[in-house]
């Protein structure tokens, strides 16, 4: 039994706590002498002194019931000492686990007792989450990616609470259900996998039960955009009339509106991505996520004077064409920076949570399709991959003049009076 050590001639009891509950304690571990010499005499003490600890730990974590975690673990414990035929007595089928189970029911208060004993045989599931904040403590030693972690399990045990409903059926119900992006539901999953074999390890769920195994994603998920809407033309006025005196949120988010650019796209154009081609002022947008995505857009006309003011003589080429974004140097920091005091500011003037700054771009792409534009021009104006052989592999692409013209259909008439620098 890994929870008593001999010191001289003397077993002692000991049981580790939580790097993050050790405050709580105000100690690393709990130790108690057995008072025995005797290895078999000390395992059987430790069983209910460990117990006790155990209690206190579930206690201090918030971690399910007290009452689950000890039926949980001595269900399990009985079952060890069955297979190796640890019985105290052969005739009642009873091993010292059994009997300290029923001496700690009966210090239990009756409402508790019952509940103990639904788990103890199996007549209940424990919580989901009844191991969490001890898995995650073993598993990650850095503390904010075990809060993660835990975090996850907890918003899992929101829908499925119970470890025995925990089935391939309702996790796809649960991901079906799910309006987040693809990438923060991928991370759920790989928590909830390790939590999985942990429970797995420590003999809590069957080998043979693996409902996490080759879950895969539904298709509403892995287009994330298809969870946000574009912002009508009704928002438009509140918006930029809520976000006016953030000069670097406002910038960002005229520019996206009239250009259909992504916000770290936009966070990244210098001074010298304001070019010339064949007589059209245009944005040269050098994107990261595809071939596509690098383009050149040309200025909508009410951009005009704010490219001309961002451009200004004195501005040297390699600057930023966006200022005053705070004390951020890198494309990502500046992008995390606007989005995050966009997102602060459209919240305030009641936007729900679908509404993002991506949705000025699909606000863009919106205006596009209803004023009759080609939908291959406006890919190549957004930096989309094109769906067809012909135009995706062979074709060179629009012409600036077509995207020009494109432009030209394209008018928020209501974000005209937050223009000025």
């Amino acid at each position: 039994m890994a929870n008593i050590i001999l010191r001289g001639n003397t077993w002692h009891a000991r049981l580790a706590i939580p790097a993050r509950l050790r405050h709580v304690f105000n100690k690393r571990e709990f130790t108690q002498s057995l008072k025995t010499s005797s290895k078999p005499a000390a395992t059987k003490l430790a069983i209910e002194v460990v117990a006790n600890w155990k209690l206190e730990i579930a206690a201090a974590n918030g971690d399910g019931t007290a009452v689950d975690i000890l039926a949980s673990e001595l269900k399990q414990r009985i079952a060890e000492e069955k297979l190796r035929g640890q019985y105290t007595s052969e005739e009642m089928g009873m091993t010292a686990s059994d009997a300290y189970a029923d001496h700690f029911a009966e210090s239990l208060p009756r409402h508790d007792q019952q509940r103990f004993y639904d788990v103890l045989t199996g007549r209940k599931s424990v919580p989901f989450n009844f191991k969490s904040k001890g898995w995650a403590d073993q598993v990650y030693t850095n503390d904010k990616t075990a809060n993660a972690a835990v975090a996850s399990i907890e918003r899992f045990s929101l829908r499925i609470r119970l470890l025995d409903d925990v089935t391939r059926g309702n996790i796809k119900r649960w991901l079906s259900s799910e309006t987040r992006a693809k990438a923060t539901v991928e991370k759920d999953l790989s928590f909830l996998r390790s939590y999985w074999q942990h429970l797995e390890d420590i003999g809590a769920v069957s080998e043979d039960n693996q409902p996490f195994l080759n879950i895969k994603l539904p298709d509403t998920l892995k287009h994330p955009e298809h969870k946000r809407e574009p912002f009508t033309v009704g928002d438009l006025s509140a918006l930029f009339d809520g976000i006016k005196n953030d000069q670097a949120v406002a910038l960002a988010s005229i520019i996206s509106l009239y250009t259909g650019a992504r916000i770290a796209e936009v966070m990244a154009l210098k001074v010298s991505d304001v070019i010339i081609r064949n007589d059209i002022q245009c944005l040269y947008i050098d994107g990261t996520k595809s071939r596509a995505a690098i383009r050149e857009v040309p200025i909508h006309r009410s951009l005009t004077t704010v490219i001309r003011q961002l451009t200004s003589i004195g501005k040297v080429s390699d600057e930023w064409l966006i200022p005053n974004t705070g004390n951020t140097r890198t494309v990502k920091t500046r992008t995390n920076a606007v989005g995050k005091r966009f997102g602060r500011l459209k919240s305030k003037l009641g936007f729900p949570s679908t509404k993002v700054f991506h949705s000025l771009r699909k606000s863009f792409i919106t205006a596009c399709e209803q004023a009759g534009a080609i939908e291959g021009v406006v890919a190549d104006i957004v930096g989309h991959e094109k769906q067809t052989m012909t135009y995706g592999v062979y074709s060179g692409g629009s012409s600036i003049e077509q995207r020009m013209r494109v432009m030209e259909t394209i008018d928020f008439a209501e974000t005209a009076p937050f223009f000025e620098l």
